[in-house]
């Protein structure tokens, strides 16, 4: 995840966006389906769990804006809005929690005053005479004064959806160690999510478990998953993999349109 320090009055969720636009994923070959006028922003407790709820549901990440910085006293919810907009998303879900804090020092700048007392005696030749007087000069004086200012982490999610449904609907990753004991297998990918009414949800694959072969294929890892994947679009295909340790196989129609899928890398809590 990208961390900076929000700065100046221009929108942040523009600012620190990364990812892509809907011109870009219609070059790419994503098929996006037409963005919405008004894109809907929730302000969410969780944004791993809002976010994996959503990828079920069928819609696909477009990109993310993160930043550290003070308190925004801006409609978040207009900026984000507007971010969508400019990009072509649907969905964007935010959060924001306390990170800390930053001390730094100010300029104090104050006034100041100066009086000056005079007296004395003159003489002259008719005798001598006393005198009294003040003079007051005005200038300012700076010190610093140390202040505390809170930080909170601000994260956004930016989501559309496809036009078509996809090839197979699953999001592979990375064996974990744990993974591997409770698989009984060493290498594969496993399964973190499996997109609703999906070639996968209606063939019978659950996340957790671990593949290791579809069609002719032997699958190594999370990039090798989708890769095979594409290879196999439009097919009735075989799919071996374990649950709990047992070898299963299902065969499964797969969709007919090309498909690109976040992997791990791109979704920071599929680890």
């Amino acid at each position: 995840m990208l961390f900076a320090i929000s700065t100046g009055c221009s929108n942040p969720f523009s600012t620190f966006y990364s990812g892509k636009t809907f011109t870009n994923l219609k070059f790419d070959g994503a098929l996006p389906a037409e963005p919405s006028v008004n894109p809907t922003v929730y302000q969410v407790q969780d944004l791993e769990i809002a976010a994996t709820e959503r990828l079920q549901d069928g819609w696909r990440i477009m990109g993310l804006s993160s930043w550290n910085g003070p308190v925004m006293w801006t409609d978040e919810t207009k900026n984000a809005s507007e971010q969508a907009k400019q990009i072509g998303a649907s969905l964007v879900l935010w959060n924001w929690r306390r990170a800390g804090s930053r001390t730094g020092s100010i300029p104090v700048t104050t006034p100041t005053t100066a009086t000056t007392y005079t007296s004395g005696t003159v003489y002259g030749g008719g005798g001598s005479a006393s005198y009294t007087g003040t003079s007051t000069s005005y200038g300012t004086q700076t010190s610093f004064q140390t202040m505390s200012v809170p930080t909170y982490d601000y994260e956004a999610i930016f989501f559309y959806r496809r036009s078509l449904p996809p090839t197979l609907g699953v999001y592979p990753a990375r064996l974990t160690p744990t993974d591997q004991e409770r698989a009984g297998t060493l290498s594969g990918a496993v399964i973190r999510i499996v997109v609703t009414d999906s070639p996968a949800a209606k063939g019978g694959l659950l996340p957790g478990d671990v593949i290791v072969r579809i069609g002719d294929t032997v699958i190594t890892d999370e990039t090798a998953t989708l890769r095979t994947i594409d290879l196999y679009r439009g097919r009735l295909t075989d799919v071996e993999f374990y649950r709990r340790g047992e070898l299963l196989k299902r065969s499964i129609q797969f969709g007919d349109s090309s498909d690109i899928v976040e992997t791990r890398d791109s979704i920071w809590w599929l680890k």
